[in-house]
């Protein structure tokens, strides 16, 4: 994998250090059937993981006829429509997070200001701060302090069981949409060290002296089951890099 995406990747193998360490095995997931920009183009998972079949592509308008042509056998069907953000919803919310507030921090602004302006409450055992997805109290999506890397953004979501696909869905459209346009570089399942199974994936774009990716991961149990029986859990990464 591409340096510069490297270090993304690393950190979100760090953010479970945390948790209790268990011997590494290999679990096959099942692919998630969200649009994406493009297959994956990133260097093979290591041996303890397991790939995960491409996303399947975002749907794109078909090229119009030329002016004047007459039609030829049977009606073309109806362009697909372009993909659009959602706008309500745990992805909305999410992407929300991640444009008026990571992208901030990310270039310099003060977490505090920001997330005040947001809506978000501090969390003063960990100084993280929070909001709420809506529908439960427990559903949130919290992003944390910086450390010394100031160009990350750290987050981590709190969702309904199984319900990750809105999420992972709304990230894809919005990675096809930036401006650069952000490929999918990662998407592969592997258990860690920590013994916790993560389903990475990732988005980048890396020009000859900059990146930008953004990468989601949601963490279970191996055996596929939820870390905590009242949601699942993910973890959200922005970054911005100069070279």
């Amino acid at each position: 994998m591409r340096t510069a995406f490297a270090s993304l990747i690393l950190a979100a193998g760090l953010a479970g250090a945390a948790q209790a360490q268990a011997p590494a095995t290999t679990t096959p997931a099942p692919s998630t059937p969200t649009p994406a920009a493009a297959p994956p183009s990133g260097p093979a998972p290591t041996t303890s993981s397991q790939p995960l079949p491409p996303l399947s592509p975002v749907p794109q308008a078909a090229p119009a006829s030329p002016a004047g042509a007459a039609p030829q056998g049977a009606p073309a069907a109806a362009a697909a429509p372009p993909p659009v953000l959602p706008t309500s919803g745990d992805g909305a919310v999410v992407l929300s997070v991640l444009e008026k507030v990571c992208v901030p921090i990310v270039r310099g602004q003060k977490l505090e200001d920001v997330a005040k302006a947001n809506g978000m409450k501090l969390n003063r055992r960990d100084g993280s701060w929070t909001m709420g997805l809506g529908g439960d109290k427990n559903y949130t999506v919290s992003i944390f302090p910086q450390g010394s890397n100031k160009d990350v953004c750290q987050g981590e979501v709190h969702f309904a069981v199984g319900q990750d696909k809105p999420i992972v869905g709304a990230i894809n459209t919005w990675a096809f949409l930036h401006q650069p346009e952000l490929i999918l570089q990662a998407n592969y399942v592997n258990v860690d060290p920590d013994g916790i199974k993560r389903v990475r994936k990732s988005w980048e774009h890396l020009e000859s002296n900059a990146s930008i990716a953004v990468n989601f991961s949601t963490l279970s149990k191996p055996d596929g089951s939820s870390l905590n029986g009242r949601f699942d859990t993910g973890t959200l990464f922005y970054q911005e890099r100069k070279f």
